[in-house]
């Protein structure tokens, strides 16, 4: 990780920090193309996940949102719909 990702990680991590009502934070990083995610628990980073295209981004932050992990990987569907 470069100095200026590490001091930014810190910056982030200072004002976010869990509790008992929220013990779990989730941080996004909007990019130009990209979107990244980071899970915060107890002040410190748990796990960064590389940046996604926006539009999968989208399947991420909605596993989030119902207590789900992002997924490893999304498939493209393999039968076309009609």
């Amino acid at each position: 990780m470069s100095e200026a990702q590490d001091k930014m990680n810190q910056a982030i991590l200072a004002r976010v920090a869990g509790n008992e009502r929220f013990p779990v934070a989730w941080v996004i990083r909007l990019g130009k193309d990209e979107v990244q995610f980071a899970r915060v628990i107890k002040g410190g980073i748990d796990e960064d996940y590389a940046p996604v295209k926006r539009s999968t981004a989208n399947v991420y932050a909605s596993a989030i949102l119902n207590g789900l992990e992002p997924p490893r990987c999304l498939y493209p569907c393999d039968k076309p719909f009609d």
